[in-house]
């Protein structure tokens, strides 16, 4: 199944709590993210790309919003990367 094959609200749902495994090239990318811009962002760049429910995944990316203060003020992405912070 290709990305542009799921439905907009389908593919959000998806993201948000099992998130979805996109093959591209050799790699298998887990991502999950609960931010309606990612989800925006991935059906529009990866819409011919297959991508799969579950199975094996080389890179595991979580996209969450942190838990901190700033959060109320000023939104940030915390980025995860396997499953490590990517920046610190």
């Amino acid at each position: 199944m290709k990305v542009c094959e799921i439905a907009a609200g389908e593919l959000h749902r998806s993201l948000r709590k099992p998130g979805i495994r996109i093959r591209t090239g050799p790699f298998v990318c887990h991502i999950k993210s609960d931010f309606t811009a990612v989800a925006d962002g991935v059906e529009l760049l990866y819409q011919d790309f297959p991508c799969e429910v579950d199975g094996f995944a080389d890179f595991h990316l979580d996209l969450v919003r942190p838990k901190t203060v700033h959060y109320f003020w000023r939104p940030q992405v915390a980025c995860y990367l396997n499953p490590t912070s990517a920046f610190f």
